[in-house]
């Protein structure tokens, strides 16, 4: 809900940091919702995200961290866990990515 009062055209900046030792699903949701929101709403132009120990059975990311006309900078820190990616990359004023994952999904194939 606080993301939705922040008013301005462009969020410079978006960090999500999870240090649980297990996320619940409710968890899981509202962080989905935050990072949407921070993406298609607030067109942030840096997002980094780091998952820690999360929900098992992987963690799928909103396909806005996948496809963003306004992302520059994208920094995915999953170190314990699968991170899930189903659809089109498509990120075309990505300049920085930073990509720590176990195991990376991306559709049926595991990498």
């Amino acid at each position: 809900r606080v993301l939705s009062l922040y008013r301005v055209p462009t969020l410079k900046k978006f960090t999500l940091l999870c240090n649980g030792y297990m996320m619940t699903r409710s968890h899981y949701y509202c962080h989905q919702s935050w990072i949407d929101h921070a993406l298609r709403q607030q067109k942030a132009n840096e997002v980094e995200i780091y998952l820690g120990r999360w929900v098992k059975g992987g963690t799928l990311l909103p396909v806005q961290v996948f496809s963003s006309d306004t992302l520059q900078v994208l920094k995915l820190e999953c170190p314990l866990g699968v991170l899930s990616f189903c659809g089109n990359l498509c990120l075309p004023n990505l300049k920085v990515l930073h990509l720590w994952v176990d195991e990376l999904a991306l559709g049926s194939t595991v990498v």
